[in-house]
Parts: structure tokens; C-alpha cells; sequence
């Protein structure tokens, strides 16, 4: 884990009780001006650090057991409870890295402290009920959404798990060829889609991408080669192709928004 994020707070208020922590959120909640409140949400921010962190060791791949208790009830919920038995944890895992695997520790990072800040601004004192136990709670849920709003195809906004097959990965051939239909579902009709292109789109609307973006729609459209025979003639793995494949499929499709706004 990168020492930036391991040293973002001084030591102090890691290891608060849930006492403690619940008055601080008293006091967040209480706060009459915008100064205090900034503190005390920083102070929530520090109490709940080693928590972030858990979260980015899990999505990045590092944490060293994913049997701890917390860990199990989040990886259980992207299974359904006909599929407890036949899909193993591990499975999960590995799906819920491949789809942050783009991400940097820190980006994963600030989207867990979105997601407390949304979730602490949400939160009302009830009886027995700590902001501990409610944060642990809607922080699985919450980071769950939000996984599987980036595994969602960017056309169709449908969310794609269908690898996690009895406890094993499905069809990886299937994986790979996956950014190639949603390309192919845009159905482009470049007749001057050339080397020439490539270099130069001349187009408002290719030129938002780069060169290599061009070259990738080139090699899928015009040679119609599939995910694997590219990443073969790249001399990249296929989940780097993939994953710039669908990079070039949300660009196109933002800018296909902006024109019909």
C-alpha cells in the first residue's frame, strides 16, 4: 500500500470506541458553522482512515485473507442466494479487482471517503443503532452499487457478471470479445477508416480520440480482428485491450449525448 495514503492522517483517532465515534457525529450534526464542521468531519474522516483502507486493499487486490467476517459479508452480496453455495468468494474476488483494476489506490481511496461523506450526511440517530454499525452496513451496500455502476456495459447500462458461472470463471473468450460487440452495437459506417485515418481523423467526432484509440477501432472495424488477435499484434494482455476498448466506447458515447442535447 502506497505510503501516501498510509500516512494521509496523523495518529490519534484510529482507534476511537463507537462511543466516541457516535459523538462526534453528535457534535458534526450539531455544528452551527461551516468552520467546525469542516474539523469534525475531518476528525470522522481520520476515525474511519484504517476502514477506507480495508476497502482498497480488498478492490486492489493487496489485503492478505479475505476471511475476515467484514470482508465475507461484503464479497456475499454480489451472489444471490441461490448461487451461496456454487460461487465461491474467491470468484467474487477476482471479478470485483478485475473491474477496479484500472483504478489507482487513490482513486479507489477517495471514492470510499465519498461514499462515508454521502452516507454520514444520510444518518439519523436511532435506538441501539451506533454509526458504526450503520456505516459498516451501507458502506458494503453503497461500494457495491458503485461496482457494479463501472461494470455496466457504458451502452446499455446492463451489468455484466455473467463470468462468475459455479464458482468459476465463465467463458473468457466470451470476456475478451465483450468490448468488440459493444464497439461493433455502435455500428459505425467509416468507408475512409484507413492508415490515413489513423494519423488523422478530420472528424469532430473521432477526433476527440488518440491516435492509438483509432488505430484500436481500425484493427476491430476494417481487419476485423477480435480482442485476442489485437492484443496478440499489440503485444498487451487482452484485459488492457478490453479495458481501452471501453474507454473509446465511453467517449463516443458521451459525445453521441452531447450532440443530441
Amino acid at each position: 500500500m502506497g505510503k501516501r495514503l498510509e500516512n494521509l492522517f496523523e495518529k490519534g483517532y484510529e482507534w476511537l470506541t463507537y462511543k466516541e465515534v457516535d459523538e462526534l457525529v453528535r457534535k458534526y450534526q450539531a455544528a452551527e458553522n461551516q468552520e467546525e464542521k469542516d474539523h469534525l468531519r475531518y476528525l470522522l474522516l481520520q476515525a474511519f482512515h484504517k476502514y477506507f483502507m480495508k476497502y482498497v486493499s480488498i478492490l486492489k487486490g493487496t489485503i492478505g485473507t479475505i476471511n475476515a467476517p467484514d470482508t465475507i459479508a461484503f464479497l456475499s452480496l454480489f451472489r444471490s442466494k441461490s448461487q451461496k453455495q456454487s460461487k465461491s468468494l474467491y470468484s467474487v474476488y477476482r471479478y470485483v479487482i478485475r473491474v477496479c483494476e484500472n483504478l489507482q489506490e487513490e482513486e479507489v481511496y477517495n471514492q470510499m471517503v465519498t461514499i462515508f461523506l454521502t452516507l454520514l450526511d444520510q444518518f439519523k440517530f436511532q435506538p441501539e443503532v451506533s454509526f458504526s454499525h450503520y456505516i459498516t452496513k451501507y458502506m458494503r451496500w453503497s461500494t457495491k452499487a458503485w461496482i457494479m455502476r463501472m461494470s455496466s456495459d457504458p451502452l446499455t447500462h446492463s451489468v455484466h457478471t455473467d463470468f462468475l458461472v459455479d464458482g468459476q470463471e465463465g467463458d473468457k473468450e466470451h470476456q475478451s470479445n465483450r468490448s468488440e460487440m459493444q464497439l461493433k452495437e455502435l455500428d459505425l459506417e467509416l468507408p475512409e477508416m484507413n492508415l490515413a485515418w489513423v494519423m488523422d481523423a478530420g472528424s469532430s467526432l473521432f477526433s476527440i480520440l488518440t491516435k492509438y484509440e483509432r488505430f484500436l477501432l481500425y484493427l476491430s472495424f476494417k481487419e476485423g480482428l477480435g480482442v485476442r488477435k489485437i492484443s496478440e499484434r499489440l503485444g498487451r494482455v487482452k484485459g488492457t485491450v478490453n479495458a481501452h476498448m471501453r474507454k473509446i466506447i465511453i467517449k463516443l458515447r458521451e459525445h453521441y449525448q452531447k450532440g443530441a442535447e
